[in-house]
């Protein structure tokens, strides 16, 4: 899925799955029913805080981050199959050369 992604998707997505847990409704008044009341508050206010966290690490850049880093790696791929091709040709030069001062 592309909204799975980027890091707004992601969290938009938790915080939603975080407040539905929230909404769930326990009824009974037993002691399964009230741990189960606080693991259902537990993980839904987890599942928020990490959505949070992803809506404000995509929109503070840190996508912006990832792909500026993406950048500069192909940047350096690019540079240095530059530099191997000018080698290889400087090589081939000399070799020209290293012909014509023998004759």
């Amino acid at each position: 899925m592309k909204l799975l992604e980027s890091w707004v998707g992601r969290g938009v997505l938790q915080v939603f799955l975080g407040l539905m847990t929230l909404e769930l409704e326990v009824q009974g008044d037993t002691d399964w029913d009230k741990s189960l009341r606080l693991y259902k508050e537990v993980a839904g206010l987890s599942m928020t805080g990490c959505g949070l966290f992803y809506v404000l690490g995509g929109v503070t850049c840190i996508g912006c981050l990832k792909r500026s880093r993406q950048r500069r790696h192909l940047d350096r791929m690019k540079a240095e199959r530059d530099l191997a091709a000018l080698r290889k040709q400087e090589e081939d030069l000399k070799a020209r050369l290293a012909s014509y001062t023998k004759t």
